[in-house]
């Protein structure tokens, strides 16, 4: 069993970093010396912590700090608290019949005390470390707002229609929407003159999320002004957060231009469902996208929709784009003349486990089939390496106003294309490849 005195629990064999803010509060054994001593206030003991942090700065400052090998200069053998349980003969030793015993009676509270005082350092260099890191973001906040301020200046010659172009470059530049609205509410925030270009360019103040907050996403309609019109994300979350975002958002809403319909991981298998009762939602609530152009969705795996009248809520629909999901339309849509499939999984390895009767390229067809005016098509190949399973043979699928066709295929290590130009009906449309 281990030792333990009349001031605090005894230290677990197994003593690591993990439990020492416990054993923090264990008071360590008294020594002679430390009888003798008067004990500090807390004021004082204060005070002696504060000088750890104030020799840190001091350090941090010498000429030649980045010289120094800091691992060899705080290695173990140079601490004081090594020394009193490790040095000279202290610790254990054996006897003549080669029993272990205790060099120095002492010893084990030396070790109690040094386990002690090791932690308190543990726990010093813990809070520490979590200064230093709100500190140094803090540092790169300002640092960007430095920047900011010496680009402005640079800009003073610019006139300010150059300067809201530029604006609305950083602003479309970022790599996701998130991005672009904080880079909206930076670029009004680093000085007058920044403010009053950032406010008077309304394309700036078009990005609207349902994972903004509420002052977030009514800031931005206000700064939009009254004719702009807005690039939605919705987040396929809560019913709570959606119906939040619609009703801030209810009096712009002929006003979207675009719909990104985005997966949350949280729903899993509920994603089709959950997208599925949401655009039957807006037939059923009467919603009409008059401006509405390009519609995106984002799927969390490969699967079909059977999706509902589009027509009614979206009559002027041209780009529609399918990321990880196929759509199967309940009726032609004439007005879409742009289809973006990416990320389609044509491999037989993958065929059976993600679609139930059909497979992905006969879903495809029956999809082109129900765009009879489209002109650009792009498609994203995946897997294409696997011999495809599809069962019955493809029916010939005729899309004659096609002009530009984009296909990207990976992992494929050969690929015969018909002829471009010339087919056995007639002629072709096509002028892109």
């Amino acid at each position: 069993m281990p030792s333990s005195n009349g001031h605090g629990a005894s230290l677990s064999p197994t003593t690591s970093r993990d439990n020492c803010s416990e054993i923090s509060h264990i008071d360590t054994p008294e020594s002679p010396i430390r009888i003798m001593e008067a004990t500090p206030t807390k004021s004082n003991e204060r005070l002696e912590i504060s000088k750890v942090l104030l020799a840190l700065e001091n350090a941090a400052k010498l000429p030649n700090f980045h010289e120094v090998d800091l691992s060899d200069a705080f290695r173990k053998e140079n601490w004081n608290i090594f020394q009193n349980v490790y040095g000279g003969d202290k610790g254990f030793a054996n006897d003549e019949d080669d029993r272990i015993l205790l060099a120095d009676a002492t010893w084990p509270n030396r070790l109690k005390e040094s386990t002690y005082e090791t932690c308190n350092i543990y726990m010093m260099l813990k809070a520490l470390r979590s200064a230093a890191d709100e500190l140094l973001l803090e540092f790169e906040t300002s640092q960007e707002r430095v920047a900011a301020v010496k680009r402005s200046k640079g800009m003073k010659s610019l006139p300010d229609e150059i300067l809201s172009k530029t604006f609305l470059m950083a602003f479309w530049g970022q790599h996701s929407h998130r991005a672009s609205a904080r880079q909206a509410m930076w670029l009004s925030g680093v000085s007058r003159r920044f403010r009053n270009v950032a406010l008077g360019t309304r394309g700036l103040w078009t990005i609207l999320s349902s994972s903004f907050s509420r002052l977030q996403l009514e800031t931005i309609i206000a700064r939009a002004g009254s004719n702009e019109g807005f690039h939605i994300f919705l987040n396929l979350d809560s019913s709570s957060v959606r119906l939040k975002f619609f009703d801030i958002c209810r009096s712009i809403i002929p006003r979207w231009k675009t719909l990104t319909l985005e997966h949350d991981k949280e729903y899993g298998n509920d994603y089709h469902g959950a997208l599925e009762n949401l655009l039957r939602s807006f037939v059923e609530h009467g919603l009409c996208f008059p401006i509405l152009e390009e519609l995106n969705v984002h799927g969390p795996y490969y699967g079909t929709l059977i999706s509902p009248e589009v027509r009614g809520w979206a009559p002027n629909l041209r780009t529609l784009r399918c990321s990880f999901i196929l759509l199967s339309l309940s009726s032609p849509i004439p007005s879409i003349s742009t289809l973006v499939i990416s990320t389609l999984v044509i491999s037989s390895d993958v065929l059976h486990y993600l679609y139930a009767s059909e497979s992905p390229v006969q879903m495809l067809l029956g999809l082109l089939l129900k765009l009879p005016n489209l002109s650009s098509f792009e498609l994203e190949a995946e897997g294409a390496h696997g011999e495809a399973d599809i069962g019955a043979a493809l029916p010939v699928t005729e899309c004659p106003l096609v002009t530009s066709f984009h296909l990207r295929i990976q992992r494929i290590p050969k690929l015969d294309l018909p002829t471009v130009g010339h087919r056995e009906r007639g002629e072709t449309n096509l002028r892109s490849f």
